[in-house]
């Protein structure tokens, strides 16, 4: 996904997080080998351990992989480290209609170890972390459920 993003916005720095050793070996590997090397950081770094304020103008998080109290100290986490304006996308597995096609869905989920989000659960979630303009997109396999960081005005300082 980083190289997409940094195919797709020349201007943009791209900083992706993992906690899983495979993935950040394929990762540096993949950014290692691209002209976007120079503008794509991997870093070795929990989500819920994620202590920069305000830096990000967009997040990704995959919450497929995630238990529920992770996905929620990820989502504390990505509150702050966005900037006013700024937009949070989590992804999700949608749901097939069909019963038997949910439940290999909500089986692949579990054996990741996520937890199984219905997208209105997730939606609440975002909200209550003070994100706007709220809105699920789906897109079969895959539902982004995206929010934006409220902008907040802050008072003045100056004395009258």
């Amino acid at each position: 996904m980083a190289l997409e993003a940094a195919e797709r916005c020349r201007s943009l720095q791209v900083v992706g997080l993992d906690i899983w050793e495979p993935s950040l070996a394929l990762a540096r590997a993949n950014v290692a080998a691209s002209e976007y090397a120079a503008r794509i950081e991997i870093r070795a770094q929990d989500v819920t351990q994620l202590d920069e304020a305000g830096a990000y103008t967009l997040a990704w998080l995959a919450t497929p992989f995630m238990a529920r109290p992770v996905a929620e100290a990820a989502l504390d986490r990505l509150a702050v480290a966005l900037a006013p304006n700024g937009y949070l996308v989590a992804g999700l597995f949608a749901m097939p209609p069909d019963k038997a096609e949910a439940a290999f869905t909500a089986l692949r989920i579990i054996r990741s170890g996520g937890h199984i989000w219905d997208t209105a659960d997730m939606e609440q979630q975002i909200v209550a972390r003070g994100f706007v303009e709220v809105e699920t997109c789906l897109l079969p396999p895959t539902c982004f459920v995206i929010g934006r960081r409220r902008w907040v005005k802050r008072r003045s300082t100056k004395q009258k």
